[in-house]
Formats: structure tokens, C-alpha cells, sequence
């Protein structure tokens, strides 16, 4: 299992939950909110199969009905983990 987290765009970040939702190699989403310091981004924390560059991959070439931009995926570091 791999601990991710993705920094996303507050306007897509519901869009991108559904779409990852969808995948059977994620085992758990959650919406950490809005940064407090720049509201326009919000974090995911991921539980997933996939690799960081392989979810950094499926974000790269997944295609939305809206564009979606993200920042970054990253590994959560272990105090992270629930």
C-alpha cells in the first residue's frame, strides 16, 4: 500500500475524487480541505496500489471535462498515515 497525497485545484478536486474513486487500485480517498494559506488549492490524501509515478501518470494523461490542474503528487510521510 502507498500513501499519497496530490495537491489539486479547489474547483476540481470533487471532479478528480469521482474519477479516482473509479479505479480499482485506490483503496481510500479523503479531502483535506482547502489550504488555509492559498485557499485556490486543496489536498488529497490517497491509499493506493499505485505507485507515485504511476498515479502522477494516470493524472498526466486522464482527460476531464473540465481542465483540472494539479501541482504535485507526493508520499505522505508515516505520522500522516490514519
Amino acid at each position: 500500500m502507498n500513501y499519497l497525497g496530490i495537491d489539486v485545484e479547489s474547483y476540481g478536486a470533487g471532479l478528480l475524487i469521482s474519477k479516482l474513486r473509479r479505479l480499482k487500485t485506490i483503496h481510500n480517498i479523503r479531502n483535506m480541505g482547502r489550504y488555509t494559506h492559498d485557499p485556490y488549492w486543496t489536498m488529497l490524501y490517497i491509499d493506493t496500489e499505485l505507485t507515485e509515478e504511476e498515479l502522477d501518470e494516470w493524472l498526466y494523461n486522464c482527460s476531464f471535462p473540465i481542465g483540472i490542474i494539479y501541482s504535485s503528487v507526493f508520499t505522505r510521510k508515516l505520522e500522516e498515515h490514519p
